[in-house]
């Protein structure tokens, strides 16, 4: 169970002679959060056992293998429902995925990521601190994700992206696109 039947049993909603009678053995394991040097591993094997069993399946399936910022993603993520969250991420990339190698976008959109509208499920509540966090690096990736998108939208018109974006004019977004290195002639703009 993933109850605390300590507290349980003092708050008198578990009977404690039923805990004695079925706590033959127990193993206390902290969730994936707690132990995020494992996660590499842990993805690893069931990376291997999803490999096996969609190789059984599927004739033809490609074994998959995790990028280096795949990996570093993992890593970083909460997990609250922990190896079995992270098991069906890693099927769902592995079925959708067009390539060998599983890439951070590829779990981001099994992990159901959506962009935050600011509201209490803010997904920065989500951003792990510490750990190799570095708060300047994580608000330049969220703003060039906005750059990108608002150039599709505007599909390559700076002017009308800077708009979208509340910015006065164009050349300050051409300033902050050079700057953090965003490409302007995304296939998607035109």
């Amino acid at each position: 169970t993933n109850c605390d039947l300590h507290k349980a049993i003092s708050a008198g909603t578990f009977r404690e002679d039923l805990f004695y009678r079925l706590s033959v053995f127990s193993i206390t394991l902290p969730p994936l959060r707690e132990r995020r040097s494992d996660i590499p591993h842990i993805t690893d094997r069931l990376l291997t056992q999803i490999n096996r069993q969609f190789e059984q399946e599927e004739p033809g399936y490609t074994h998959k293998s995790l990028s280096a910022s795949a990996t570093a993603f993992v890593k970083q993520q909460p997990w609250p429902g922990n190896v079995r969250q992270l098991y069906n991420v890693l099927s769902q990339a592995a079925v959708l995925a067009d390539g060998a190698t599983l890439g951070r976008g590829d779990l981001a959109s099994a992990l159901g990521q959506l962009p935050s509208d600011g509201g209490p499920h803010d997904a920065t509540a989500t951003v792990n601190l510490g750990d190799g966090f570095v708060l300047d690096d994580y608000l330049n990736r969220l703003q060039s994700q906005l750059l990108q998108r608002a150039l599709q939208q505007a599909k390559g018109n700076k002017a009308k992206a800077a708009r979208l974006l509340g910015i006065e004019n164009y050349q300050t977004l051409a300033a902050r696109l050079k700057r953090l290195g965003v490409a302007e002639n995304d296939k998607s703009m035109e």
